[in-house]
């Protein structure tokens, strides 16, 4: 691949603010605008980012206590470091209301940042148009248009992990003990953010520590690299210090999704097609778009030899696609799409092959006039994939396209301070929009044996504990339960339903005593 002499610092800085500008262009036009509400891909993920948010800014919940609103009480739900979430908290009392943008602009600024220090590492491999390029499909790809303005923390820590990598690579050409340090640092922050991040930065981490490579020539001396393990140790174990808490907390609160992990991997899966076509479904469709792919396979073939961060970047993806494997049962999360923000971290090693493809077959030699035409044509085609894969994985599920409305009348018949059982497809996304506490329950019986319906699954016993602790019980969506033992019809034998109008969804109340007043007419 030719390398391109260096720009000019001005000129490099203006031709990286004009890739920020065309990414966030075209970004706008393939994704959901930053003030959709969470409903789309992973919205029961969101909105319990959303529902943390939202309880430290009422001072329900604190940074080290986080709480959601949807597995009863406490309601502790203590995962990686709730940075987002408090960051936006504190957005809400600083600009004196609650608004879900602030969840996703924090999500797409990071992207955003990293997608320019992205661009920096690979100047040197890819040359100035190849970075660029890059940068553009980091930016663009259709799981970076959806993933990258979601509301939770996997695109901060893709973001961390890029910084990790630059600094592991400042540290290869240098190797001081400020270096060393800043990647320590960066390293823990990482895994702060998402310990899933040692599936992806580990591998690409230790491969620019230790090997040859082709520049710099020079391994690290045996000190300087003891150096970095004990630091890189020392910055993990601090780290792991918020685990050890979160997980002290949920021995006394169990809470699926949380710190428990029964049902997260399942050897028997690796025997199924059905999880290794729904993995290449994401690969393909998601994160290249098979026009992507194409080029990649035509850089891989037809490019120059890969240089040190390229090499790098290939470790990192393959330990993208073992993190899929490894929490085989998530794939077959239908109502996440399959998880696959999972693989939000594939998005740096596509971006890189699909640069390559696109640079070998805009070659030097065939002039300027041919590389400008094959340059615009296959980033049109390759652009225009991605838009409409974004625009369809941005869909939001029909049968939530009310759902905003109702909430509104359920708030309207109860009272904030109203106990809440919803029977739901989705976890916090229904209690979050009503703004009510309570506990979600899906369907009774799992679909299949390869669902996290599965694992999640509670008993009878349970179900009848919290709607005795219970004031309402909510269906928004009372045909998923139609073959359920006629499940609304039993209830309303037993309690009152409250009719919502112009509205599907079925409300239920628990039966007043005499004397005892609706919270509606107590307000």
């Amino acid at each position: 691949m030719n390398v391109h002499p260096p720009r000019a610092p001005w000129r490099w800085t203006a031709e990286i603010a004009l890739l920020l500008v065309a990414g966030a262009m075209l970004g706008r036009v393939a994704g959901l605008p930053l003030d959709a509400p969470l409903l789309e891909g992973a919205a029961g993920k969101q909105t319990h980012t959303a529902m943390v948010a939202r309880n430290i800014y009422r001072g329900r919940a604190t940074f080290s206590r986080p709480r959601v609103d949807d597995v009863g009480e406490p309601g502790y739900f203590v995962k990686e470091l709730p940075v987002l979430a408090a960051a936006t908290a504190y957005s809400y009392e600083t600009s004196g209301h609650m608004d879900t943008r602030f969840l996703r602009v924090y999500g797409v600024g990071a992207w955003f940042l990293s997608a320019a220090l992205f661009v920096g590492l690979l100047r040197g491999p890819l040359g100035n148009r190849g970075s660029l390029i890059a940068g553009l499909w980091f930016l663009i790809s259709p799981m970076a248009a959806v993933y990258a303005k979601a509301a939770m923390t996997d695109a901060l820590a893709v973001s961390a992990s890029i910084a990790a990598l630059a600094a592991i690579w400042r540290w290869r050409v240098s190797p001081t003990f400020p270096n060393a340090l800043l990647s320590a640092a960066l390293v823990a922050a990482s895994a702060l953010l998402k310990p899933h991040t040692a599936f992806w930065l580990g591998p690409a981490g230790l491969f620019l520590t230790f090997s040859g490579g082709i520049a710099p020539k020079r391994r690290p001396t045996t000190s300087a690299v003891i150096g970095l393990a004990a630091m890189t140790g020392a910055g993990l174990g601090l780290a792991s210090l918020w685990y050890f808490h979160a997980a002290a907390i949920h021995r006394d609160y169990p809470v699926p999704g949380a710190m428990v992990i029964e049902g997260w991997t399942d050897a028997s899966l690796l025997t199924r097609p059905a999880l290794y076509s729904e993995v290449g479904r994401q690969t393909v469709m998601m994160v290249f778009t098979p026009v992507g792919l194409a080029l990649s396979l035509f850089g891989l073939y037809r490019g120059s030899r890969l240089g040190l961060m390229e090499r790098a970047l290939l470790w990192w993806g393959a330990g993208v696609i073992v993190q899929c494997f490894v929490f085989a049962p998530r794939m077959f999360d239908t109502l996440s799409r399959g998880t696959e923000y999972y693989q939000l971290a594939l998005v740096p090693t596509a971006a890189v092959l699909i640069a390559r493809g696109i640079d070998a077959l805009a070659s030097p030699a065939a002039g300027r006039a041919r590389q400008a035409i094959v340059l615009a044509v296959v980033l049109g085609v390759l652009i225009a994939g991605g838009v409409r894969q974004s625009r369809e994985a941005s869909q939001i599920p029909e049968r939530y396209r009310d759902l905003l409305t109702d909430c509104q009348k359920v708030q309207a018949v109860s009272a904030p301070t109203d106990r809440f059982v919803v029977f739901a497809d989705r976890g916090g996304t229904v209690l979050y929009y009503c703004d009510r506490i309570g506990r979600v329950f899906s369907r009774p019986k799992a679909s299949s044996g390869e669902t996290v319906a599965t694992s999640a699954a509670v008993s009878p016993v349970e179900i009848s504990r919290a709607m005795s602790q219970a004031q309402f019980v909510y269906f928004p969506f009372p045909e998923l339960f139609a073959d359920e033992a006629n499940l609304p019809e039993e209830l309303a034998e037993r309690w009152e339903e409250v009719r919502l109008p112009d509205s599907t969804a079925r409300l239920f109340r628990q039966p007043r005593t005499t004397g005892q007043d609706t919270a509606h007419e107590r307000r």
